[in-house]
């Protein structure tokens, strides 16, 4: 495994939190295995580097169990989000709803124009 500064674990963290790279553009930016940079990010390695602050990420496979309850957004929040240039991923750990959501929501908009 390759071995990061803590400033390097930093920006994976902040550009994945922020929307701005996904797990694969940061292995590749980096030269690490998609594996390496997912543990990166929900902290599993370099604990000691300020914790990440994104730790709603999507598991890999299928999780048992009942879905989460998302939550209903404003129509303010709505119109936020269509603003917004984040990922639809990045989006959803922001206003606690599923990337879907984030995407139709978008959708909505395309359609009307």
């Amino acid at each position: 495994m390759k071995a990061f500064t803590d400033q390097e674990v930093r920006d994976i963290r902040l550009e994945y939190e922020t929307g701005e790279a996904s797990i694969t553009s940061l292995s590749a930016l980096y030269g690490a295995s998609r594996g390496t940079i997912h543990k990166i990010i929900i902290g599993r390695t370099y604990k000691d580097v300020d914790p990440p602050r994104c730790l709603n990420i999507r598991p890999r496979g299928r999780v048992a169990g009942p879905r989460p309850e998302l939550r209903k957004l404003s129509l303010r929040e709505e119109n936020e989000i269509r603003q917004r240039k984040e990922t639809p991923l990045a989006l959803s750990h922001i206003y606690g709803v599923s990337a879907e959501t984030i995407r139709k929501i978008r959708k909505e908009v395309s359609d009307e124009t």
